[in-house]
């Protein structure tokens, strides 16, 4: 069984938040807690990030939100683990834009490839903090299936999701993906024997 590593954004997911309440409720999670929630430093916040997965044995999955998906790739770029099974990434902010909050430090140049694990790129289309163009080229580059929502806002507190029922859904839908993929791979690799 993987275990969910929660990546919460800038100025942190509350305690009514989605990925909170998800946390208490699934087992095998754990929580990345920043130092500076408020002043997100890529580095600090990559670091942070590595030295909760090393902590755990085992396979992962990662739930990231906001600036959470954007440390879990920044992660994935400098690491290369094998230990991640997939990753849900929750309405992915676009860095590059002209209002892009200036206390978030050494995200404004993204890694633009593929990753190594299968994702699913959740998009509001009424995200404030990134186009639905925008959201879907950053998926294709990073080779996330998109899932478009409806209007949802940031997918945050204030969007009113309150467990977000729709997501856990997802979340099932990621999981089989994952397990889909892995007997694939073994059932290739006997027809290869």
């Amino acid at each position: 069984m993987c275990s969910l590593v929660f990546v919460a954004g800038y100025q942190n997911s509350e305690a009514e938040h989605w990925q909170r309440l998800w946390c208490k409720q699934m087992p095998n999670s754990y929580f990345v807690e920043q130092d500076s929630w408020d002043k997100p430093e890529r580095d600090a916040w990559v670091q942070r990030l590595d030295e909760t997965v090393q902590k755990i044995e085992g396979k992962i999955i990662f739930v990231a939100h906001s600036m959470g998906c954007c440390t879990v790739v920044e992660w994935a770029n400098k690491y290369k683990s094998d230990k991640v099974c997939s990753a849900l990434f929750v309405a992915i902010p676009d860095v590059t834009r002209e209002d892009f909050p200036k206390e978030i430090v050494g995200f404004e140049n993204p890694p633009l490839k593929k990753l190594s694990f299968p994702s699913i790129a959740v998009i509001s289309d009424d995200d404030p903090y990134a186009s639905v163009k925008r959201s879907n080229e950053i998926a294709s580059i990073w080779g996330c299936e998109a899932l478009h929502v409806g209007k949802k806002g940031h997918i945050n507190l204030a969007s009113n999701l309150g467990e977000w029922e729709e997501g856990k859904e997802i979340l099932k839908k990621l999981t089989c993906k994952k397990k889909i993929t892995t007997f694939l791979q073994g059932f290739y690799r006997h027809l290869q024997v």
